[in-house]
């Protein structure tokens, strides 16, 4: 065999290795590139499911702070009320006491002149 033949063979089965090499490597990055596939996929899936609980949740605090709102306004409420019926109790309790008072003089001047 020739010096060429010998370096034609030697070229010919070193492309088959490099083929052979590259060949397996598109193998692999295909492999990797589905199961990267198969992981975005199921990320996907994951932040969907993880969107779906945040809105629900969400939902939920509205809910409560549109109930909290609701009791605030009627705490406010029952507070002017309750203002309301203390001035009003305090009124009746200054009518009563005056009243005390003048039933008590009268009594007492009636006791002076019955004595």
């Amino acid at each position: 065999m020739s010096t060429f033949e010998e370096r034609n063979a030697t070229g010919e089965e070193c492309f088959k290795k490099t083929l052979e090499t590259l060949q397996r490597e598109k193998e692999e990055l295909q492999r990797q590139l589905e199961s990267g596939r198969q992981n975005l996929e199921y990320d996907h899936t994951e932040l969907e499911g993880a969107k779906a609980h945040l809105e629900h949740m969400v939902a939920r605090c509205k809910e409560a702070n549109d109930l909290a709102q609701r009791e605030r306004s009627r705490a406010e409420q029952l507070q002017a009320q309750f203002a309301e019926s203390r001035q009003e109790a305090q009124e009746l309790r200054a009518e009563v006491e005056k009243r005390l008072r003048e039933d008590h003089g009268a009594l007492a001047g009636a006791s002076e002149l019955s004595g």
